[in-house]
């Protein structure tokens, strides 16, 4: 892990504008590609939801707060909440009785022994499978949703298979359950909103449509939703645009 990501160390230093404007800056150096996109309000917001987060689970060290923010970053607004990574509960909540410190060392091995079985030891190999993004056409997004809990799995095993080993029957259930109720996928849109949201909270958390560094989504998806005639291989080009540059994310955080 690099001396710039560690998440060990440093003072009490709060929720001040100035640990906020420090968090923002971070993210724009380490991770320019990620938020691109974000606004500077967008980019603000993420960082105070994140501090907030990392404060409630009893992070207050400036590293440390950091280290969550990053984490905010890569597994997506509301990582902690996401049924994806209920595998990091245990530590954030303190289950084990650990301080701050030795819980921010665990939770950064985790994190890097789930980049290693989920994506694959190098970065390449990761970014490559998700060529497989650019063979979903709106035919399969709109078969899949038809069947959900049948083909969503399946679907979400086509982009990266072994992340499913992170994801128990619940947390599978979770994602597709709302992926079906997300307010904005119209009955009369294209048929193949539930599957799409479903790939999207897969790829970038549970709360893709209310992440602050992700807001650039909601225009680019919309459209398709409402049942707009788009181009669906542009839009997966996008998708796939980002998730190579969220998978960077990771890979500088836990190196």
């Amino acid at each position: 892990m690099s001396a710039a990501l560690s998440p060990f160390g440093g003072v009490d230093d709060g929720t001040s504008d100035r640990v906020v404007q420090l968090a923002s800056e971070r993210l724009r150096n380490n991770f320019p590609d990620l938020i691109a996109t974000a606004s500077r309000e967008e980019l603000t917001q993420a960082a105070v939801n994140a501090l907030e987060r990392a404060r409630g689970h009893g992070f207050n060290r400036r590293r440390q707060m950091y280290f969550m923010v990053h984490l905010s970053t890569a597994l997506g607004s509301g990582f902690d909440s996401d049924p994806q990574y209920r595998w990091l509960q245990p530590l954030l909540d303190n289950r084990l009785g650990l301080a701050a410190t030795q819980r921010s060392q665990v939770m950064c091995w985790h994190v890097d022994a789930f980049r290693v079985r989920a994506y694959g030891g190098e970065l390449a190999a990761s970014q490559a499978a998700l060529a497989r993004l650019l063979a979903i056409d709106q035919s399969q997004l709109s078969l899949i949703s038809r069947d959900l809990p049948n083909e969503g799995p399946r679907l979400l095993a086509t982009v990266f298979p072994r992340r499913l080993d992170f994801m128990d029957r619940e947390a599978m259930f979770s994602l597709l359950n709302a992926s079906r109720r997300a307010d904005y996928c119209s009955a009369q849109g294209s048929g193949g909103g539930p599957a799409l949201l479903l790939l999207l909270m897969f790829l970038f958390g549970h709360q893709v449509l209310s992440d602050p560094l992700r807001m650039w989504l909601r225009p680019l998806i919309t459209p398709y939703l409402m049942g707009a005639p788009i181009c669906v291989q542009s839009l997966m080009r996008r998708i796939s645009e980002h998730a190579a540059a969220n998978l960077a994310a990771l890979w500088k955080i836990s190196h």
